[in-house]
């Protein structure tokens, strides 16, 4: 039986409202759960560790949301066959676009 669960990275841990479903799987098996973010151990009664939990998990669920949109822009650039590079910089006084032909 584990003990512990300890956690590196959060965004590996709970996506959206996760840790609201397992907080009390964990506490009535005596699992602790540790987070560099909680400074060490969840508390899973304290009400500060459950809203750092729960913006921890919004913020990984947006980083997924995120991560899926680029890559399907970039799968859907890949695939079509009349693309141009696009290309935006962001510079201190706003952003600008560069385009180009995709061909060397």
């Amino acid at each position: 039986m584990l003990d512990a669960i300890v956690v590196g990275e959060y965004e590996r841990a709970f996506y959206g409202s996760q840790y609201a479903l397992m907080a009390p799987l964990f506490d009535h098996y005596g699992v602790q759960l540790w987070l560099p973010e909680a400074g060490g151990r969840v508390d899973f009664a304290a009400e500060g560790d459950e809203q750092l939990m729960l913006a921890l998990g919004v913020q990984s669920k947006r980083e997924i949301t995120r991560t899926k949109i680029r890559v399907r822009t970039a799968i859907r650039w890949q695939a079509d066959p009349d693309r141009k590079a696009v290309c935006s910089l962001r510079t201190g006084s706003g952003t600008a676009a560069i385009t180009g032909s995709s061909d060397p």
